[in-house]
């Protein structure tokens, strides 16, 4: 599902950290990520530092992050509440977030 666009959006990974059973060539194909995103969800949303950005929020797992490509390429990021603490200092990403970035980019695949 769409979400709404968030402004304390971070970076989390790539999409070959995401999906490794993706080439490195496909997982760093921003043209090809964009295409795979515009047919599940039309334009997206214009960025000041991405050339677009599709904000989400998954379902089953209520986890909330953006599909983008900025000049990195095709990333995923999100807010301070996908992390675990990050008053304590710990930034590993949740495990719900981790799931729905993994289904997430597999059922782009699926397209």
């Amino acid at each position: 599902m769409r979400g709404e666009p968030r402004a304390d959006v971070v970076r989390f990974c790539g999409r070959n950290e995401v999906n490794p059973a993706l080439s490195f060539a496909d997982a760093s194909d921003p043209e090809r990520f964009q295409e795979l995103l515009a047919a599940r969800f039309g334009p997206g949303d214009p960025a000041e530092d991405a050339a677009f950005v599709y904000p989400i929020r998954d379902l089953a797992t209520d986890a909330c992050f953006e599909a983008y490509v900025s000049s990195d390429g095709p990333s995923y990021g999100g807010g301070a509440d996908c992390y675990e603490d990050v008053e304590a200092g710990n930034l590993e990403l949740k495990t719900n977030v981790i799931e729905a970035l993994r289904d997430f980019d597999a059922w782009l695949e699926s397209s």
